[in-house]
């Protein structure tokens, strides 16, 4: 039967690969019905506007305790891209609702979120306005 915390950790699925969390978080963005298209990493093409530029950033394992228990942390970086001009309170709109999709606390499978996600103010990249969404996540392992 195991020791409490195994029992647990059996609820989630543990010891996930940075691509497989990275995928899941992928998963929930593209089934999220929201009124864009998904730009994934290293995946080239050209996109029709609106779009979301999706990357990932990796950090370090962290170890928290004598008994090897380690924390890896990441960002997941969601840029809404959309055209300059036409006013900043849609893609506002758009980004809050992408950023609700990772609720502070969550998990998606062992990841959990660490803070509520960030919208950014948006700003001007020539003739795209840009609206980035920061999402913290880390895994315990």
């Amino acid at each position: 039967m195991g020791s409490y915390r195994e029992q647990k950790r059996e609820k989630v699925q543990i010891n996930m690969t940075d691509s497989e969390i990275e995928a899941v978080f992928m998963q929930t963005l593209e089934g999220s019905g929201l009124p864009v298209e998904w730009v994934w990493p290293n995946v080239a093409g050209d996109k029709e506007l609106p779009f979301v530029e999706v990357s990932f950033s990796r950090a370090t394992p962290e170890t928290l305790t004598l008994g090897g228990i380690s924390r890896r942390s990441g960002i997941c970086l969601c840029n809404l891209v959309t055209r300059s001009g036409d006013g900043a309170l849609k893609p506002t709109e758009i980004a809050e609702n992408l950023a609700s999709l990772f609720s502070f606390g969550a998990r998606f499978g062992s990841a959990r979120i660490t803070t509520r996600p960030k919208v950014s103010g948006g700003y001007k990249d020539g003739d795209l306005w840009r609206t980035p969404v920061t999402i913290n996540y880390s895994i315990m392992e």
